[in-house]
Protein backbone atom coordinates (compact mmCIF):
# COMPACT_ATOMS: atom_id res chain seq x y z
CA UNK A 1 0.00 0.00 0.00
CA UNK A 2 1.23 3.51 -0.85
CA UNK A 3 0.77 6.34 1.61
CA UNK A 4 1.02 9.91 0.29
CA UNK A 5 1.66 12.84 2.60
CA UNK A 6 2.60 16.44 2.11
CA UNK A 7 5.07 16.76 4.96
CA UNK A 8 8.61 15.40 5.16
CA UNK A 9 9.01 11.81 6.43
CA UNK A 10 9.45 11.37 10.17
CA UNK A 11 12.84 10.73 11.70
CA UNK A 12 12.87 6.93 11.86
CA UNK A 13 15.88 6.86 14.16
CA UNK A 14 13.44 7.58 17.00
CA UNK A 15 11.30 4.83 18.51
CA UNK A 16 11.78 2.14 15.87
CA UNK A 17 10.15 -1.23 16.49
CA UNK A 18 12.41 -4.27 16.49
CA UNK A 19 10.75 -5.68 13.38
CA UNK A 20 12.87 -7.85 11.11
CA UNK A 21 13.21 -6.98 7.43
CA UNK A 22 14.14 -8.93 4.31
CA UNK A 23 16.14 -7.70 1.34
CA UNK A 24 15.51 -10.00 -1.62
CA UNK A 25 18.25 -10.30 -4.23
CA UNK A 26 17.47 -10.28 -7.95
CA UNK A 27 18.59 -12.66 -10.67
CA UNK A 28 20.43 -11.33 -13.71
CA UNK A 29 18.03 -9.51 -16.01
CA UNK A 30 18.90 -9.24 -19.67
CA UNK A 31 16.43 -6.40 -20.13
CA UNK A 32 18.30 -4.27 -17.60
CA UNK A 33 21.58 -5.32 -19.15
CA UNK A 34 20.45 -4.20 -22.60
CA UNK A 35 19.49 -0.80 -21.18
CA UNK A 36 23.02 -0.19 -19.92
CA UNK A 37 24.67 -1.55 -23.05
CA UNK A 38 22.90 1.21 -24.99
CA UNK A 39 24.70 3.68 -22.75
CA UNK A 40 28.07 2.65 -24.18
CA UNK A 41 28.60 -0.99 -23.20
CA UNK A 42 29.52 0.01 -19.63
CA UNK A 43 30.89 -2.91 -17.58
CA UNK A 44 28.52 -3.85 -14.77
CA UNK A 45 29.44 -4.85 -11.21
CA UNK A 46 28.63 -8.52 -11.68
CA UNK A 47 30.23 -9.09 -15.09
CA UNK A 48 33.33 -10.60 -13.49
CA UNK A 49 31.40 -12.47 -10.81
CA UNK A 50 28.40 -14.07 -12.50
CA UNK A 51 27.26 -15.76 -15.68
CA UNK A 52 24.54 -14.18 -17.82
CA UNK A 53 22.07 -16.83 -16.55
CA UNK A 54 22.83 -16.39 -12.84
CA UNK A 55 19.75 -16.93 -10.67
CA UNK A 56 18.90 -15.42 -7.28
CA UNK A 57 20.95 -17.98 -5.37
CA UNK A 58 24.04 -17.28 -7.50
CA UNK A 59 23.63 -13.55 -6.87
CA UNK A 60 23.22 -14.13 -3.12
CA UNK A 61 26.41 -16.23 -2.95
CA UNK A 62 28.41 -13.63 -4.90
CA UNK A 63 27.41 -10.87 -2.50
CA UNK A 64 28.13 -12.97 0.60
CA UNK A 65 31.58 -13.72 -0.81
CA UNK A 66 32.17 -9.96 -1.08
CA UNK A 67 30.59 -9.42 2.38
CA UNK A 68 28.37 -6.60 1.22
CA UNK A 69 25.44 -5.49 -0.92
CA UNK A 70 26.22 -3.27 -3.92
CA UNK A 71 23.18 -1.20 -4.94
CA UNK A 72 22.07 -2.15 -8.43
CA UNK A 73 23.80 -5.53 -8.26
CA UNK A 74 23.77 -7.53 -10.46
CA UNK A 75 22.67 -5.64 -13.57
CA UNK A 76 23.44 -1.98 -13.08
CA UNK A 77 24.35 0.88 -10.80
CA UNK A 78 21.05 2.74 -11.21
CA UNK A 79 17.39 1.88 -11.59
CA UNK A 80 15.51 3.45 -14.48
CA UNK A 81 12.75 4.99 -12.36
CA UNK A 82 15.09 6.69 -9.89
CA UNK A 83 18.23 8.83 -10.07
CA UNK A 84 19.52 7.06 -6.95
CA UNK A 85 20.44 3.41 -6.72
CA UNK A 86 18.95 1.93 -3.57
CA UNK A 87 18.83 -1.24 -1.51
CA UNK A 88 15.24 -1.89 -0.52
CA UNK A 89 14.04 -4.07 2.36
CA UNK A 90 10.54 -5.08 3.41
CA UNK A 91 9.05 -5.88 6.81
CA UNK A 92 9.06 -9.67 7.16
CA UNK A 93 5.59 -9.64 8.73
CA UNK A 94 4.10 -8.17 5.55
CA UNK A 95 5.55 -10.70 3.07
CA UNK A 96 3.56 -13.50 1.47
CA UNK A 97 6.40 -15.93 0.70
CA UNK A 98 4.05 -18.31 -1.14
CA UNK A 99 3.78 -15.79 -3.98
CA UNK A 100 7.53 -15.46 -4.52
CA UNK A 101 9.45 -17.44 -7.11
CA UNK A 102 12.54 -17.20 -4.88
CA UNK A 103 13.06 -16.14 -1.28
CA UNK A 104 16.86 -15.74 -1.50
CA UNK A 105 18.06 -12.71 0.41
CA UNK A 106 19.29 -11.38 3.73
CA UNK A 107 17.39 -10.69 6.96
CA UNK A 108 18.24 -7.98 9.48
CA UNK A 109 16.66 -5.88 12.21
CA UNK A 110 14.68 -2.84 11.13
CA UNK A 111 16.25 -0.72 13.87
CA UNK A 112 19.76 -1.51 12.62
CA UNK A 113 18.79 -0.80 9.01
CA UNK A 114 17.47 2.61 10.08
CA UNK A 115 20.64 3.27 12.08
CA UNK A 116 22.59 2.45 8.90
CA UNK A 117 20.77 5.27 7.10
CA UNK A 118 17.66 3.64 5.64
CA UNK A 119 14.71 5.98 5.09
CA UNK A 120 11.06 5.85 4.00
CA UNK A 121 11.82 7.79 0.82
CA UNK A 122 11.93 4.70 -1.38
CA UNK A 123 11.70 6.69 -4.62
CA UNK A 124 14.32 9.43 -4.63
CA UNK A 125 12.84 12.88 -5.10
CA UNK A 126 9.40 11.86 -3.84
CA UNK A 127 9.41 12.37 -0.06
CA UNK A 128 5.61 12.58 -0.21
CA UNK A 129 5.30 8.92 -1.26
CA UNK A 130 5.79 6.24 1.39
CA UNK A 131 5.29 2.51 0.86
CA UNK A 132 4.03 0.66 3.91
CA UNK A 133 6.65 -1.73 5.24
CA UNK A 134 9.43 -0.62 2.88
CA UNK A 135 12.69 1.18 3.61
CA UNK A 136 15.47 2.20 1.20
CA UNK A 137 19.21 2.71 1.68
CA UNK A 138 21.66 4.41 -0.67
CA UNK A 139 25.39 5.06 -0.70
CA UNK A 140 25.04 8.61 0.62
CA UNK A 141 24.53 7.00 4.06
CA UNK A 142 27.34 7.18 6.58
CA UNK A 143 27.50 3.37 6.75
CA UNK A 144 28.52 3.01 3.08
CA UNK A 145 31.87 1.29 2.54
CA UNK A 146 33.99 0.30 -0.45
CA UNK A 147 33.26 -3.30 -1.48
CA UNK A 148 35.79 -5.01 -3.73
CA UNK A 149 34.69 -7.23 -6.60
CA UNK A 150 36.12 -8.69 -9.79
CA UNK A 151 35.76 -6.62 -12.94
CA UNK A 152 35.27 -8.28 -16.36
CA UNK A 153 39.06 -8.20 -16.87
CA UNK A 154 39.40 -10.11 -13.56
CA UNK A 155 41.11 -7.21 -11.83
CA UNK A 156 39.67 -6.14 -8.49
CA UNK A 157 37.83 -2.83 -8.39
CA UNK A 158 35.42 -1.44 -5.82
CA UNK A 159 32.11 0.33 -5.41
CA UNK A 160 30.28 1.80 -2.44
CA UNK A 161 27.86 -0.57 -0.80
CA UNK A 162 26.29 -1.78 2.44
CA UNK A 163 28.71 -4.02 4.41
CA UNK A 164 27.29 -7.26 5.78
CA UNK A 165 29.52 -9.83 7.51
CA UNK A 166 32.28 -7.32 8.08
CA UNK A 167 33.34 -5.36 11.21
CA UNK A 168 32.15 -2.16 9.52
CA UNK A 169 28.66 -3.62 9.10
CA UNK A 170 25.81 -1.88 10.94
CA UNK A 171 24.18 -5.28 11.56
CA UNK A 172 25.01 -7.16 14.76
CA UNK A 173 23.04 -10.20 13.67
CA UNK A 174 22.37 -11.22 10.07
CA UNK A 175 20.21 -13.92 8.57
CA UNK A 176 20.57 -15.51 5.15
CA UNK A 177 17.35 -16.81 3.67
CA UNK A 178 17.30 -19.48 0.93
CA UNK A 179 14.86 -21.70 -0.94
CA UNK A 180 16.03 -25.25 -0.15
CA UNK A 181 18.10 -27.55 2.05
CA UNK A 182 20.68 -27.85 -0.73
CA UNK A 183 21.12 -24.08 -0.85
CA UNK A 184 21.29 -23.88 2.96
CA UNK A 185 24.11 -26.43 2.99
CA UNK A 186 25.98 -24.52 0.28
CA UNK A 187 25.67 -21.22 2.18
CA UNK A 188 26.81 -22.90 5.40
CA UNK A 189 29.89 -24.28 3.60
CA UNK A 190 30.62 -20.86 2.04
CA UNK A 191 30.43 -18.97 5.35
CA UNK A 192 32.27 -21.69 7.28
CA UNK A 193 35.10 -21.42 4.77
CA UNK A 194 35.17 -17.65 5.32
CA UNK A 195 35.29 -18.26 9.08
CA UNK A 196 38.18 -20.74 8.85
CA UNK A 197 40.15 -18.69 6.33
CA UNK A 198 40.40 -15.65 8.60
CA UNK A 199 43.99 -15.08 9.78
CA UNK A 200 44.65 -13.79 13.31
CA UNK A 201 47.13 -11.22 11.96
CA UNK A 202 44.51 -9.62 9.71
CA UNK A 203 43.03 -6.46 11.29
CA UNK A 204 39.63 -7.01 12.93
CA UNK A 205 39.69 -10.77 12.25
CA UNK A 206 38.32 -11.50 15.72
CA UNK A 207 35.36 -9.16 15.21
CA UNK A 208 34.62 -10.77 11.84
CA UNK A 209 34.62 -14.22 13.42
CA UNK A 210 32.09 -13.05 16.02
CA UNK A 211 29.78 -11.71 13.30
CA UNK A 212 29.96 -14.99 11.38
CA UNK A 213 29.26 -17.02 14.53
CA UNK A 214 26.14 -14.91 15.21
CA UNK A 215 24.82 -15.27 11.66
CA UNK A 216 22.09 -17.78 10.88
CA UNK A 217 20.47 -19.41 7.86
CA UNK A 218 16.72 -19.64 7.26
CA UNK A 219 15.26 -22.37 5.05
CA UNK A 220 11.63 -23.49 4.52
CA UNK A 221 10.60 -25.58 7.55
CA UNK A 222 10.55 -29.36 7.43
CA UNK A 223 14.26 -29.80 6.77
CA UNK A 224 16.97 -31.55 8.73
CA UNK A 225 16.44 -32.50 12.36
CA UNK A 226 17.79 -30.35 15.14
CA UNK A 227 16.92 -27.01 13.57
CA UNK A 228 14.74 -24.49 15.37
CA UNK A 229 11.57 -23.04 13.87
CA UNK A 230 11.86 -19.29 13.51
CA UNK A 231 9.94 -17.14 15.98
CA UNK A 232 10.33 -13.99 13.86
CA UNK A 233 6.99 -12.51 12.86
CA UNK A 234 6.42 -13.39 9.21
CA UNK A 235 9.19 -16.02 9.15
CA UNK A 236 7.46 -18.72 11.22
CA UNK A 237 7.45 -20.98 8.16
CA UNK A 238 11.25 -21.20 8.19
CA UNK A 239 13.67 -23.21 10.27
CA UNK A 240 16.97 -21.71 11.40
CA UNK A 241 20.49 -23.00 11.84
CA UNK A 242 23.90 -21.58 12.52
CA UNK A 243 25.76 -20.20 9.52
CA UNK A 244 28.98 -21.82 10.77
CA UNK A 245 29.46 -25.58 11.11
CA UNK A 246 32.76 -26.84 12.47
CA UNK A 247 34.08 -29.77 14.50
CA UNK A 248 36.58 -30.00 17.35
CA UNK A 249 39.05 -31.68 15.00
CA UNK A 250 38.70 -28.87 12.45
CA UNK A 251 39.16 -26.16 15.06
CA UNK A 252 42.27 -27.89 16.37
CA UNK A 253 43.77 -27.82 12.87
CA UNK A 254 42.83 -24.15 12.63
CA UNK A 255 44.68 -23.36 15.87
CA UNK A 256 47.69 -25.39 14.73
CA UNK A 257 47.79 -23.46 11.45
CA UNK A 258 47.49 -20.11 13.26
CA UNK A 259 50.44 -20.94 15.51
CA UNK A 260 52.51 -21.99 12.50
CA UNK A 261 51.62 -18.79 10.61
CA UNK A 262 52.61 -16.60 13.56
CA UNK A 263 55.94 -18.39 13.93
CA UNK A 264 56.64 -18.15 10.18
CA UNK A 265 55.84 -14.44 10.15
CA UNK A 266 58.07 -13.76 13.15
CA UNK A 267 61.00 -15.59 11.54
CA UNK A 268 60.46 -13.96 8.13
CA UNK A 269 60.27 -10.43 9.49
CA UNK A 270 63.84 -10.75 10.74
CA UNK A 271 64.84 -10.49 7.07
CA UNK A 272 62.57 -7.55 6.24
CA UNK A 273 63.85 -4.02 5.83
CA UNK A 274 60.76 -2.13 7.00
CA UNK A 275 62.12 1.19 5.67
CA UNK A 276 62.17 -0.20 2.13
CA UNK A 277 58.61 -1.47 2.08
CA UNK A 278 56.86 1.67 0.87
CA UNK A 279 59.26 2.18 -2.05
CA UNK A 280 59.05 -1.40 -3.26
CA UNK A 281 56.47 -2.80 -5.68
CA UNK A 282 55.06 -6.11 -4.39
CA UNK A 283 53.51 -6.88 -7.78
CA UNK A 284 56.95 -7.76 -9.14
CA UNK A 285 57.12 -10.67 -6.68
CA UNK A 286 53.85 -12.36 -7.47
CA UNK A 287 55.75 -15.28 -8.98
CA UNK A 288 57.65 -15.92 -5.73
CA UNK A 289 55.70 -17.68 -3.03
CA UNK A 290 55.73 -20.30 -0.29
CA UNK A 291 54.11 -23.50 -1.46
CA UNK A 292 53.60 -27.20 -0.76
CA UNK A 293 52.53 -30.28 -2.67
CA UNK A 294 49.06 -31.56 -1.81
CA UNK A 295 49.82 -35.03 -0.50
CA UNK A 296 46.31 -35.84 0.68
CA UNK A 297 47.27 -35.60 4.35
CA UNK A 298 44.73 -34.21 6.85
CA UNK A 299 46.60 -30.91 7.28
CA UNK A 300 47.00 -30.51 3.51
CA UNK A 301 43.29 -31.12 2.99
CA UNK A 302 42.45 -28.67 5.77
CA UNK A 303 44.59 -25.84 4.36
CA UNK A 304 42.84 -26.19 0.99
CA UNK A 305 39.29 -26.70 2.27
CA UNK A 306 39.60 -23.78 4.70
CA UNK A 307 40.80 -21.39 1.99
CA UNK A 308 44.22 -20.97 3.63
CA UNK A 309 45.92 -22.27 0.49
CA UNK A 310 45.03 -22.45 -3.19
CA UNK A 311 46.08 -24.78 -6.03
CA UNK A 312 48.54 -23.39 -8.58
CA UNK A 313 48.28 -24.79 -12.09
CA UNK A 314 51.72 -23.86 -13.42
CA UNK A 315 52.23 -26.74 -15.84
CA UNK A 316 55.56 -27.56 -14.15
CA UNK A 317 54.83 -29.64 -11.06
CA UNK A 318 51.57 -31.42 -10.11
CA UNK A 319 49.49 -30.64 -7.02
CA UNK A 320 51.39 -27.45 -6.15
CA UNK A 321 49.53 -25.22 -3.69
CA UNK A 322 50.29 -21.64 -2.69
CA UNK A 323 49.99 -20.40 0.87
CA UNK A 324 49.82 -16.76 1.90
CA UNK A 325 50.91 -15.77 5.42
CA UNK A 326 50.88 -12.03 4.80
CA UNK A 327 54.60 -11.37 4.32
CA UNK A 328 54.75 -10.85 0.56
CA UNK A 329 54.42 -7.08 0.86
CA UNK A 330 57.57 -6.94 2.99
CA UNK A 331 59.82 -8.73 0.52
CA UNK A 332 62.83 -6.72 -0.60
CA UNK A 333 65.08 -7.50 -3.52
CA UNK A 334 68.26 -8.36 -1.61
CA UNK A 335 66.95 -11.15 0.62
CA UNK A 336 63.43 -11.91 -0.57
CA UNK A 337 64.06 -15.59 -1.22
CA UNK A 338 65.90 -16.09 2.06
CA UNK A 339 62.97 -14.50 3.83
CA UNK A 340 60.45 -16.87 2.26
CA UNK A 341 62.72 -19.88 2.82
CA UNK A 342 62.86 -19.05 6.53
CA UNK A 343 59.05 -18.84 6.58
CA UNK A 344 58.78 -22.17 4.72
CA UNK A 345 61.06 -23.86 7.27
CA UNK A 346 58.98 -22.53 10.15
CA UNK A 347 55.75 -23.72 8.53
CA UNK A 348 57.25 -27.15 7.89
CA UNK A 349 58.32 -27.42 11.52
CA UNK A 350 54.90 -26.34 12.77
CA UNK A 351 52.64 -28.30 10.44
CA UNK A 352 54.69 -31.38 9.59
CA UNK A 353 54.22 -30.75 5.87
CA UNK A 354 57.04 -30.06 3.43
CA UNK A 355 57.09 -26.43 2.27
CA UNK A 356 59.26 -24.84 -0.40
CA UNK A 357 59.78 -21.52 -2.18
CA UNK A 358 58.79 -21.28 -5.84
CA UNK A 359 60.36 -18.58 -7.98
CA UNK A 360 59.56 -18.65 -11.69
CA UNK A 361 62.55 -16.43 -12.44
CA UNK A 362 64.98 -19.19 -11.38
Amino acid sequence: MIRQQASQPADLSEEVSDEWMVHFVSRRNQADRSFYEREGNIPLPADGELSDEADEFDVLCAQLLRRGLIPGFPDGYARRYSPKTTIIAQDASGIDFSKRASTCGVVFRRSEFVAAGAVEEVIAGRPDLHFDGLLAWDVSSVSARQIHFRAPNYEFISALGLPLLDPSSPFKTLGVIVDSEHQATAIQELLTRQFLSLRSYVPLARQTRKLLKRAHILVPAGGELGCHISSISGLEGFSTRSAIKTSIATLRKKVLAEWAFERARAVAFQYADRSAVMSFDPDSYRTMFVGFADDGSPISKFLLSAGLAEPVDDGIAPNVCRIDIGIEYFIEEANGKAMLQAAAAALEDGLGLRFFVRDYFD
